[in-house]
Formats: structure tokens, sequence, C-alpha cells
């Protein structure tokens, strides 16, 4: 048996009853450029039909989906648990109503790998701007692309 791939890319969702937004979401993660990923869905408790939409994906196939379920406990513990069930060498969490553009994984990982390899210990993460779908940005550019910096800048 084989040993499966370890993804380059985790994306972890959190929700609770999100049946109405994560479609958007997984529509954009199957147009991504960049095919190896997993997504870490974390259902805070549902009681509405996340589960059943879920099953329906889990089932397609088409996307490396790791799913679990816990009693509802609120966003950080959703947040906190698909961090360790992670495993790729970078990991982004999107909220279960946002979406991305189909290049978002492939620039993210980009900008990752500009980071000397033996400098990236020292970076926590690496943000990207929010864009309407037509493309426009929401708030304003930084001040310098890319923008290096530490947590009180």
């Amino acid at each position: 048996m084989n040993e499966p791939t370890q993804p380059a890319i985790t994306v972890v969702t959190p929700m609770y009853n999100r049946a109405k937004t994560l479609p958007r979401l997984h529509a954009s993660l199957l147009r991504q450029s960049y095919p190896t990923f997993e997504w870490v869905l974390v259902d805070d408790g549902s009681d509405d039909v996340t589960e059943a939409l879920i099953q329906r994906w889990l089932e397609a196939g088409e996307l490396d989906l790791v799913v679990t379920h816990q009693p509802n406990c609120g966003k950080h513990v959703a947040v906190n648990r698909g961090v360790e069930l992670a495993r790729g060498q970078v990991s982004v969490i999107v909220d279960s109503n946002d979406w991305f553009a189909p290049r978002a994984l492939e620039r993210l990982l980009h900008h990752w790998h500009t980071i000397p390899e033996k400098q990236r210990g020292a970076f926590s993460g690496v943000v990207g701007l929010c864009a309407y779908e037509d493309g426009s940005v929401i708030g304003s550019r930084y001040p310098i692309d890319p923008l290096d910096c530490d947590p009180a800048s």
C-alpha cells in the first residue's frame, strides 16, 4: 500500500451551519491551478445539512478532503483542531463564507518559496489581500509589495 503524498498546502476551514456558503468555497478550490493541497474541514457541531453536503463531496472524490466533527466549541477551537490535522508544508485558514481566486494557492506557495529556506522558521505566515469577485481590492493595498513585517508593524 502506498503512503499518501504530503500535500504542499493545507486549507483549513472551521465551520458551523455553513451549508449555504460552503459550495462557493468548494467550487473555488476545484478551480485551483495548484493541485497538491488538502482541505481540512472542521465541523464545529453543525445541526443543518452541512454533514450531508460534505458527504457528497467525499463520495465525489474530487478533492483531498479531511473531515472532522466536534461538539460546538467555537471557531478558535475548530481552527486549532484543523491545524493539528494539517499535513501540508504550508497551512492557510479560510472561513466558510470566503473563496479563492483560481491561482491563489499557487501564488501563496510562490511567495512562501521566495523566503530563503533558512529564514522560513522566523515567519508565522504569508498574508494576501482580499478582493471582490470582480478583482477589485477590499481596503487599501500594502505600502510596498511584498511587505515583510512583524506583528507590531
